[in-house]
């Protein structure tokens, strides 16, 4: 397929370029900006917008061929010419009247495209129409170029604006992928394009297009991910390509030693280049250098550098260079983060041998990376090199996460326990159990290998028995939970945390699932100190526990807050675990995170932000991880069926939720798969079963104590509209439930209750307070009804008004509340409040005088809304505005 290309990200632009177009005060506009920019396409998409019976349009393209012609590239604006007697003065009069009588009463447009490649007489001549005449000149500039000085007059003396055209960012660079390939993008895509294009659309449009056509960008569960590099050797970037192909040997071959190390420390940089080496790359402008603690980090100036040299780069010469860069940096000391990964991967691709205790250091720090294909590398090579059962269980871990779960059964087979001690017999257990639950799917073998496990160590010392089985009771809790017992999950990881040995991995483990169930349990402040106290544990620690524990726990304490109603903290946590995840490649973790982002969004009501969050997240964690992290594409699943029942997609949420049918056990299914099917039901119009399925799940979640995820399952049925039935269910739940949104719930039933309008505007402020837009346009939209039933119009339409105005922030968003508050009000804000001020008898002048406005303007308000009201008399409008 071939991308379509639409203009993305300059909306301001484009509207800027409308207003001034039609202020006749102003003679014109001058785009400026870097080569590729999109000045050319902003002002091709100007032209097309400009209406035809508002502006008559013309367009120049200025060339460097035509510049070698006088006024070639305006002679189809030139008047017929009688070579015996014009004179340049005359032409340019002539030029502009007859240019000006085109246009009738429009006002005319004259565009010029690279106006720094005019030549003088058209120069001349551009700097004529736009200071002697009414037509607008609409302009291009390229940054830096020199350009004739009538030309770069034009917006500094003559009244022109100008308009500097920035890169893309992130954000555009996002929405214009997306338009183009007709649906989501990873982050990750988005992230590396924006590094490399700069924000450029000119080589945005380039990158992608080449990656499409060469299959490296492709479709996987509706996201668009990529495989590879960007580039080859053989679609390089021109640009690139004639800058590289210009440079030095000597200069070549250090930046490809920087393509293949960066970033590199000034000092190894210098070990391994000669200083006038160095200073010919810096003086061509490849590299660039930053401080990094007390150190300076050398990279290449532009990531896309890093991609053409590693494309072109030979294996005989990469593998030299990877032994010169692991001799400098093991000569130095490696004592930089992530110098030991680095150096182990740099000695395994240079050829050479590795210490086994090196690699699997390297293979532990890429696993917490979520690189599990390097780290089953690593430990492979680790165990070759005599790494014995550790290195072994490291490459396990590895084949887990590869979804190779099959294989790392067979390993762990292989071992020979009999020197094993007892720690590593725990260990082992632990690990196969774990891929016995997770990967195997085998629920009873992996709950016996644990229960044999414990037997034999309680058997073999009674003292020791609690410390040694804490590994075992973390990885049984996540069973439980896992298995939707969310109660027998908070106790038995609380007893874990309450020991006095624990190990700190462990530990770390022990508090995760603490976290995320007592979370589920409605006790988020508990749920937090236990993560504090492992984020202290981990800083303690020095470094010995990993990255992706540090992740997980702030992913805990980032859902902790989400379900407590916190939602602007939770979303700063969440975006800033993204980022993080994103900076260092880490897939599984950015799609968790992804996850969070749009469990966020989809709780604030954004249906179609969070569908495009949870896609990436399923996409990602299938990608990386389709069998240890099934629970996690689950997750996603369940809640995208929930965000497409909102927005009214049946056939998403049927294929969503039965894919996570499929992935999940039937407990685990309680705290997630219903909501989907509850306004899935909504959303055909069937309340009583949406209603019932709510209850039900509530009363299914209430054994388990899951007590937050019962308390959403009693709101629904508030939201569905039958309050009575979950009143005092609610009002007991609140005392279970730690965070501000579960007051608010209780509030929610006995309001809608009761009938109270007033109550019920108070429930939607508080919702909207904590960010719960779809929920505020619900209660607004109910409180409007309880008022319309009450005979308070005028409350009624003005809760009503909110409801639409919250509503509207929701992304298409449909349920049965919405529908309450009647159809959005025909009036503008304005007619509104000068119909009011009437209904109330003042008069036009009264009115005027009141808003510092003229009498006509007030009238001209009035007609309008009598029209829109299908009303005549002010009579008529005191009973309409009441």
């Amino acid at each position: 397929m071939a991308a379509r290309w639409a203009l993305a990200g300059r909306q301001e632009e484009l509207s800027r370029i409308r207003t001034v177009m039609g202020r006749a005060e102003i003679p014109g506009l001058v785009v400026t900006g870097p080569a590729g920019v999109g000045k050319t396409r902003l002002v091709a998409e100007a032209l097309a917008r400009a209406p035809a019976a508002k502006f008559c349009t013309w367009r120049v393209t200025a060339t460097r061929a035509a510049a070698a012609m006088p006024l070639a590239a305006l002679n189809h604006l030139l008047p017929e010419r009688d070579p015996a007697t014009d004179v340049r003065t005359d032409l340019l009069r002539r030029t502009a009247r007859e240019l000006a009588a085109r246009g009738g009463s429009r006002r005319v447009v004259v565009a010029v495209d690279d106006a720094h490649l005019l030549d003088e007489a058209s120069a001349a001549l551009v700097h004529h129409l736009m200071t002697t005449s009414p037509v607008f000149v609409l302009a291009t500039l390229r940054a830096g170029e020199p350009a004739p000085d009538a030309i770069a007059r034009l917006n500094r003396d003559q009244g022109a604006e100008e308009l500097a055209l920035t890169p893309l960012s992130t954000d555009e660079v996002d929405e214009a992928v997306r338009l183009a390939l007709g649906g989501p993008v990873s982050g990750s895509v988005v992230h590396r394009l924006t590094a490399l294009s700069g924000g450029n659309p000119l080589l945005l449009t380039e990158l992608v297009d080449t990656a499409l056509a060469e299959g490296r960008l492709t479709r996987s569960t509706g996201l668009w991910c990529l495989s590879g590099l960007w580039v080859s050797a053989n679609t390089l970037p021109e640009l690139v390509r004639d800058r590289l192909s210009r440079l030095h040997p000597d200069v070549y071959a250090a930046v490809e030693l920087l393509a293949l190390g960066e970033p590199l420390g000034a000092a190894d940089v210098e070990a391994m280049v000669p200083a006038a080496v160095v200073a010919a790359a810096e003086r061509e402008g490849l590299l660039v250098a930053s401080p990094d603690g007390r150190r300076q980090q050398v990279r290449l100036v532009h990531p896309l550098y890093e991609e053409a040299l590693r494309a072109a780069i030979t294996p005989l010469r990469a593998r030299a260079i990877y032994r010169q860069l692991a001799d400098t940096v093991e000569a130095t000391g490696a004592r930089r983060r992530g110098d030991v990964l680095r150096l182990a991967l740099w000695r395994l691709d240079g050829g050479q041998a590795a210490d086994p205790e090196l690699l699997m250091r390297a293979a532990r720090e890429d696993g917490a990376l979520f690189d599990h294909d390097t780290a089953e590398r690593l430990a492979r090579a680790a165990e070759a090199a005599g790494g014995g059962l550790p290195a072994r269980l490291l490459r396990v871990d590895a084949l887990r996460w590869l979804g190779r779960a099959g294989e790392a059964d067979e390993v762990l087979r292989e071992v020979d326990i009999g020197s094993a001690d007892a720690g590593q017999r725990c260990r082992l257990a632990a690990v196969r159990a774990s891929n016995l639950y997770f990967g195997l799917n085998r629920t009873d073998d992996a709950e016996r290998v644990i229960a044999e496990a414990r037997e034999q160590i309680w058997s073999r010392s009674v003292h020791s028995g609690p410390e040694l089985s804490s590994e075992l009771d973390v990885l049984e809790a996540e069973f439980l939970f896992n298995a939707g017992r969310v109660g027998d999950a908070v106790d038995l990881s609380a007893r874990v945390l309450s020991r006095s040995q624990v190990d700190t991995r462990v530990y770390v483990d022990a508090a995760a699932i603490a976290t995320i169930s007592r979370a589920f349990s409605g006790r988020s402040d508990y749920a937090l100190a236990a993560v504090e106290r492992a984020l202290e544990l981990l800083r303690e620690a020095e470094g010995e526990v990993s990255f992706g524990a540090e992740q997980r726990l702030q992913l805990c304490r980032c859902l902790a807050h989400l379900h407590a109603g916190r939602l602007e903290l939770a979303g700063r946590l969440a975006h800033e675990g993204y980022r993080e995840a994103l900076d260092l490649h880490a897939q599984v973790p950015q799609g968790q995170w992804a996850m969070a982002l749009g469990e966020l969004a989809l709780a604030g009501g954004r249906v179609a932000t969070a569908r495009r969050w949870l896609q990436e997240a399923a996409a990602l964690i299938e990608a990386r991880s389709p069998t240890l992290g099934r629970y996690g594409i689950a997750y996603a699943l369940t809640f995208l069926a929930e965000a497409a029942a909102l927005a009214g997609d049946l056939d998403t949420v049927e294929t969503a939720l039965t894919r996570a049918d499929a992935l999940m056990p039937d407990g685990a299914r309680l705290c997630t798969t219903q909501r989907g099917r509850v306004w899935a039901a909504a959303a055909r119009g069937e309340l009583s079963t949406a209603r019932r399925l709510a209850l039900h799940s509530a009363d299914a979640l209430a054994p388990v104590r899951a007590y937050q995820h019962e308390a959403t399952a009693c709101h629904d049925v508030v939201r569905l509209g039958a309050a009575e039935l979950v009143v005092a269910r609610l009002e007991r739940l609140t005392r279970e439930f730690e965070g501000p949104i579960a007051s608010i719930y209780t509030r929610h039933a006995a309001a809608l209750a009761a009938g109270d309008g007033p109550a019920l505007t108070e429930v939607a402020n508080a919702f909207s307070g904590v960010g719960a837009d779809l929920l505020a346009a619900e209660a607004a939209a109910q409180a409007s009804h309880a008022h319309r039933r009450a005979g308070s119009k005028a409350s009624a339409a003005a809760t009503a008004e909110r409801s639409h105005e919250l509503a509207n922030r929701c992304e298409g968003a449909h349920t049965p509340a919405l529908a309450l508050a009647g159809e959005p009000s025909p009036l503008t804000p304005r007619e509104r409040e000068i119909a009011t001020l009437a209904s109330h008898g003042l008069s036009n002048r009264d009115i005027a005088e009141t808003l510092v406005v003229s009498e006509r303007t007030v009238h001209n308000h009035l007609h309008r809304a009598f029209a829109k009201l299908g009303i005549t008399t002010r009579r008529q409008l005191r009973s309409s505005m009441s």
